[in-house]
């Protein structure tokens, strides 16, 4: 039964890690559009009518098939769907107001992926310490800084920043302590740490996850297009994050103990005497798909 469980968490952190990479780091508000009323050229009944469902059976079945290859965004595959639904348009008489006068319409973006060879997080205190091993100690969203070097702060549990007052980082890494299983809560997290000071974010993830979990999700990272995170967030061990920690003479949770034995105005325990460095350098691609 406890495996079972294990398991489960390991999936459910591993499939939302994924959907972070699939996720845009930012909330972009949707465009304010004035919509024009047109005139119909069909009647509505007609149209509805020409609608089969082995048509729609017949475009589902074509795009979603093997031979599209996921279309992946840019692909041969991507390019493959656009022509079959421009093609379909045509026969639909629709009229094109694309690029050239065609249905296709292309923009440049830029694809970033961590080269996880060189990622690396390094803390200790007097200028010694330790450098972990990626996809064996911990797995990174990185940030579009590729390098960030800071004192820490514990803010305790991973809560504390999924609420509307977050406590404040005053510069420094973050440290949360995470549930057993988590999701996509890990973005509002990252979000909510910059917006309360943080230079980055260090999920000390619960020791009741499975070991395997963190090469797990940094390898299902790495396959992955990175939106870059407001601040950079890693996933460490419990071990490792009891490591970090030590350096400044205490334990997890001695440190949480201490939040909460603090007056009201103490909604972190600031500690300075471990540095932090958090390196995630990236790889950039521009594409016009």
């Amino acid at each position: 039964m406890l495996h079972r469980e294990s398991t489960a968490r390991l999936r459910l952190l591993s499939a939302a890690t994924v959907g972070l990479a699939a996720c845009s780091s930012s909330a972009t508000p949707a465009p304010e559009v004035e919509l024009t009323p047109v005139e119909a050229r069909i009647n509505p009944a007609e149209a509805t009518a020409s609608i089969t469902a082995d048509d729609m059976l017949a475009h589902i079945s074509f795009l979603a098939s093997d031979e599209l290859g996921g279309r992946d965004t840019p692909s041969p595959g991507l390019e493959k769907a656009a022509i079959y639904l421009q093609e379909a348009f045509l026969q639909a008489g629709l009229e094109p107001a694309g690029d050239d006068g065609s249905f296709l319409q292309r923009w440049t973006f830029e694809m970033t992926s961590l080269r996880s060879s060189e990622a690396a997080v390094a803390f200790g205190a007097g200028g010694a310490g330790e450098v972990l091993v990626h996809a064996e100690d911990f797995f990174v969203l990185p940030s579009g800084q590729e390098e960030v070097t800071s004192a820490l702060a514990f803010l305790g549990s991973i809560d504390v920043l999924l609420g509307d007052s977050p406590p404040d980082a005053g510069g420094r890494i973050g440290v949360v302590t995470t549930p057993p299983s988590m999701g996509m809560e890990i973005l509002i997290a990252a979000r909510a740490a910059a917006d309360a000071g943080a230079t980055g974010l260090v999920l000390a993830l619960d020791p009741e996850l499975p070991s395997e979990v963190i090469s797990m999700v940094a390898g299902q990272i790495e396959g992955a297009g990175l939106p870059l995170q407001p601040v950079p967030v890693v996933g460490v061990s419990w071990a490792a994050a009891e490591r970090m920690v030590s350096e400044a003479g205490t334990t997890l949770d001695e440190i949480a103990v201490m939040l909460e034995e603090g007056t009201g105005q103490t909604r972190s325990v600031p500690l300075d005497a471990v540095e932090l460095t958090i390196r995630t350098p990236m790889d950039r691609e521009t594409s016009t798909p």
